[in-house]
């Protein structure tokens, strides 16, 4: 807690993690065991997350480093090429097994369709799994390369074909709940709202902002959508209209009366999802007002490309609002 937003928490991140190593090393047990246990002590922090974003980029970082480092063992050729390429068609065999499998858990259709897609690719864990391998002489270096090349492919796959996953769910839903078993339709996925003709997409601190004001001139007319079912239900405890729903799941759409709702506000930090809600309301054919949050000039001009009535951008609007209510610290004007 006293490491701030700044330096100091990433460096923390790298402190904690190496400090893990060598205190296990200090009794003779395993140095990445070290590292895995500090992570699990301090992963139901209220600043983990924090700390994980701030992180993330290193991470990153350091995946490129370490497929970089494969790709100087040996120069890919024409048949590493080819080998790698078959295991790549295997990928879709690989999401219909899970797909699969999910179903027969009584798992919803578009869970399944969605968590299938998201294991479909070969993780890079599988890479150090051959890097020790060729380590200890129980493969050649060229499959190294093969494995790092299929993996890329694999990533290449699944990334370009999730950015459309809702979309493609959408379009052939039918074909999806095929497979869905029984008790897993006769399970409510989502609450809903009554009597809304406002709905706030997100009841984060733009969210609830909003929440708060509009209540004031519509009561009972406002309803807040959260993704996170604990979340939903701390604010419905504070006596506030919020529903637990995914306004990425076409299914939570189809069960809400959308002719009477005049206005869909998405207060959500995420462009990329605000499209996939923007696609579902166009799906269904809502007639009423969209407004959207930006924080570049790019994405908003792409938000009402796609639909949106208005997208304000988020710090043009803290600007102006700041000046706002800033404005009565001034002396008055003398006329």
């Amino acid at each position: 807690e006293s490491s701030g937003h700044g330096e100091l928490l990433p460096l923390l991140g790298f402190l904690l993690a190496f400090g893990g190593v060598e205190l296990f090393e200090l009794v003779k047990l395993k140095c990445d065991l070290g590292a895995l246990v500090i992570g699990m002590l301090i992963a139901g922090l209220p600043k983990a997350n924090e700390m994980y974003k701030s992180l993330m980029s290193f991470k990153d970082l350091f995946l490129i480093g370490f497929f970089l480092s494969i790709g100087f063992t040996a120069l890919p050729t024409l048949d590493m090429l080819m080998v790698a390429s078959l295991f790549a068609l295997v990928l879709p065999v690989k999401f219909l097994l899970f797909f699969g499998i999910f179903i027969l858990l009584n798992i919803r259709a578009r869970t399944s369709f969605l968590s299938a897609l998201l294991l479909a690719n070969y993780s890079e864990f599988g890479l150090i799994v051959a890097s020790l391998s060729v380590q200890q002489n129980w493969l050649d270096q060229e499959w190294l390369v093969i494995i790092a090349l299929a993996i890329s492919f694999s990533f290449v796959f699944t990334t370009l074909i999730y950015k459309s996953a809702h979309a493609i769910y959408s379009s052939n839903k039918q074909l999806f709940t095929r497979y869905q078993r029984d008790k897993a339709s006769l399970r409510k996925p989502y609450e809903t709202v009554n009597g809304a003709s406002i709905v706030i997409v997100g009841m984060g601190r733009v969210g609830s902002g909003a929440y708060a004001e509009l209540i004031k001139h519509y009561p009972n007319e406002v309803w807040g959508i959260e993704v996170d079912q604990q979340r939903a239900q701390q604010f419905k405890e504070r006596g506030l209209q919020v529903t637990w729903g995914d306004a990425d799941d076409i299914e939570f759409w189809e069960q809400i009366n959308l002719n009477e709702i005049k206005l869909v506000m998405l207060a959500i930090p995420s462009v990329l999802e605000m499209q996939h809600i923007l696609y579902q309301l166009k799906k269904q054919h809502y007639q009423g007002r969209i407004a959207a949050i930006a924080r570049y000039e790019d994405e908003r001009q792409t938000l009402i490309k796609l639909g949106a009535d208005v997208a304000f951008n988020y710090y043009a609007e803290v600007g102006m609002g700041f000046a706002e209510e800033s404005m009565h610290l001034l002396p008055e004007t003398k006329s």
